[in-house]
């Protein structure tokens, strides 16, 4: 096991043993689904698990052993595929379907998306609208909503994780982020270069909350979390000054972040309402244009990462140890895979995701 491997563990060893002693530190995103549950959008219907039983049996019959060795090699933890009218597959290791678990960075999404409902609704005029508007610190500087989104603030931000003392790993840590976020400060210029950072979606969370005059766990209740119908309460991990850490560690169960990708692939629309704007997801989906500190191109858009398998390209969540909401158009589909085992990238591209996409492929028509 390497330096990396040994930090990882005990920073998530740490979180949990915190938030085991600490339960206030979570914000509740309360549910508002009915239950026995159905969601219905236009000609879809997503079926539960308990409903699926018989699709679910024939369908893993035909699985191949090797791609169930694949996903447990993988140590995944759930694995659903839905097409259509219906989930086709689902399976969950060590855990269940009504068992939250933790996204990581697949929360950036989730802020993202609470950003283009705001816009939706007017409480922000637009992507581009500076960031001093919201927050004095960034007064009179040129960073705008859109160079958080796209992960070109030029903040002054270090995210090693091998770095025990870096800002990222601080923040996984603290318990009083105003901290980090006052010591904030442009160093490039933005919208230049790439580089990922969790202190833009720990901004854009503070800029929510100053737009909406809400907390953000109640904004993504009340226009997120109930409209989708879910069936669960998510949770959301707080500091001791109420901030909550947007750039990580939203819980919610492996069918309800199944809901918030086919939200995506249906273009906002989901249980019978627009939840988001076309507009905002399609600008939200697309490759943002931006270069890394090399010059080379980097498959991002807004707070939400591009994939490639063969000539398809789809947009995907993404958090640690493998946390994907994989959505591919081309195959109305959406695949969840949750778990604690990642491949190491190769061109911005985590190894396994490709290998989720291709046994799903395998059962969708």
């Amino acid at each position: 096991m390497d330096i990396a491997a040994i930090l990882l563990f005990f920073i998530a060893f740490a979180i949990i043993i915190t938030f085991a002693l600490y339960p206030h530190l979570l914000n509740l995103i309360r549910c508002g689904a009915p239950k026995p549950w159905q969601i219905c959008f236009k000609t879809w219907t997503i079926q539960p698990a308990k409903q699926s039983s018989a699709i679910n049996k024939k369908i893993q019959e035909k699985l191949d052993t090797a791609d169930l060795q694949t996903l447990q090699d993988y140590r995944t933890l759930a694995f659903i595929i839905a097409q259509n009218q219906s989930v086709i597959f689902e399976k969950y290791w060590n855990t269940t379907a009504d068992t939250p678990l933790n996204s990581f960075s697949a929360a950036k999404s989730i802020t993202s998306l609470l950003i283009g409902i705001a816009l939706d609704k007017g409480y922000i005029n637009s992507i581009d609208q500076p960031v001093g508007q919201f927050l004095p610190q960034f007064a009179n500087s040129p960073l705008t909503i859109e160079h958080l989104l796209t992960m070109t603030s030029g903040l002054n931000w270090n995210e090693q994780f091998f770095n025990p003392f870096s800002h990222v790993i601080r923040a996984f840590y603290s318990n009083d982020l105003n901290k980090l976020i006052k010591n904030l400060k442009i160093i490039q210029e933005p919208g230049k270069i790439w580089s990922y950072q969790c202190a833009n979606t720990l901004l854009l969370g503070l800029i929510l909350e100053k737009a909406t005059g809400q907390k953000i766990h109640q904004f993504a209740t009340k226009h997120l979390w109930q409209p989708l119908g879910t069936e669960h309460q998510a949770l959301w991990i707080k500091d001791k000054n109420d901030i909550t850490k947007t750039f990580c560690c939203f819980y919610a169960t492996p069918m309800d972040w199944l809901r918030i990708g086919l939200m995506i692939l249906n273009n906002g629309f989901f249980n019978g309402r627009q939840i988001i704007s076309t507009d905002y997801l399609t600008l939200m989906t697309r490759k943002a244009g931006k270069i890394n500190k090399l010059g080379s191109p980097v498959p991002y858009g807004l707070h939400i990462w591009i994939g490639r398998y063969g000539r398809m390209e789809f947009p995907y969540l993404r958090g640690m140890y493998g946390q994907y909401i994989i959505i591919l158009p081309e195959k109305n589909a959406v695949i969840v895979r949750l778990g604690y085992k990642r491949v190491k990238e190769r061109y911005y591209m985590p190894v396994d995701v490709p290998v989720y996409v291709k046994i799903a492929l395998k059962y969708l028509s």
